[in-house]
């Protein structure tokens, strides 16, 4: 029996979307802050977040781990990656989807 009314479900959705704020993803030990270029909402209850790993770090590279960060720079999603990135050729679109529901 759900407890949370649609209403409640669209509420930390949205309250979500406008509270995340930026991105990091790590190379090596260090870490690289990029911008979040799109937050969209699908099915009701989903955060889709997408950004870009660009040229910023030369060569060819690793990216191990993105986190995900709020207005108070506070980290609402840390995730191992292996994504490789050849120099100068390409550039990385990122998709993260987040789901909101009652458990």
């Amino acid at each position: 029996m759900a407890l949370l009314t649609e209403k409640a479900i669209t509420g930390y959705v949205e309250y979500t979307k406008r509270t995340l704020a930026y991105v990091k993803y790590k190379v090596g030990a260090q870490y690289y802050k990029t911008e979040i270029i799109r937050i969209a909402v699908q099915n009701k209850n989903q955060i889709v977040v997408e950004f870009m790993i660009d040229h910023t770090v030369n060569g060819d590279i690793v990216i191990t781990e993105v986190q995900l960060y709020d207005d108070n720079n506070d980290i609402w999603l840390k995730k191992a990656e292996s994504i490789s990135r050849k120099q100068m050729v390409e550039g990385i679109l990122y998709r993260i989807t987040i789901t909101i529901s009652e458990g």
